[in-house]
């Protein structure tokens, strides 16, 4: 009798420690994949296929700029590159009016960060699915993003989610 007493405190106790962290990890992993797959209709992500072909110009005329930066070795020289390089980005988004659907792509992060800062998603689950893409959309329109901010006014906060996710998940 007292064995069975034992057990089921012990089931009981098992599951008051751990069974409310499965349930919370199975609540967060089905909010996560839902919201995924949400962004796969939304804007944010026809803006993302949309700028991926239309970026294309742009990848093929930097190339020998990104050559020369990683090249030289001289730290003036390649910081004055990489200002090029940023210039050339917000002019080309300019020119062919591409603003519009780049600040739909980078504010459809703050989705995903305001999901990471309330603990609604799984942090794993959502690394392994967008980290790949956050590190390549930051890190490519991030003097966009700055030149937004430069602005001021609302524009303030412009890309905070996808920065706070790029320093949260990549580091």
């Amino acid at each position: 009798m007292l064995l069975v007493a034992l057990t089921g405190w012990g089931v009981y106790t098992f599951d008051k420690l751990f069974g409310a962290d499965v349930a919370a990890e199975r609540q967060q992993i089905a909010y996560t994949e839902d919201l995924l797959s949400t962004f796969q209709v939304s804007p944010g992500y026809r803006a993302y296929t949309d700028l991926s072909s239309a970026l294309k110009p742009w990848w093929d005329a930097i190339r020998p700029l990104q050559s020369s930066i990683m090249e030289t070795g001289d730290d003036a020289r390649k910081a004055e590159l990489i200002a090029e390089r940023d210039q050339s980005l917000i002019a080309f988004l300019r020119s062919r009016e591409l603003n519009g659907p780049a600040d739909a792509l980078i504010r459809s992060f703050e989705r995903f960060s305001r999901c990471l800062d309330t603990d609604l998603c799984h942090r794993d689950l959502l690394r392994r699915s967008i980290e790949i893409d956050v590190k390549l959309i930051y890190r490519t329109f991030r003097p966009y993003i700055r030149a937004v901010r430069e602005r001021g006014g609302v524009d303030r906060s412009f890309g905070r989610g996808l920065e706070t996710l790029y320093y949260d998940l990549i580091g």
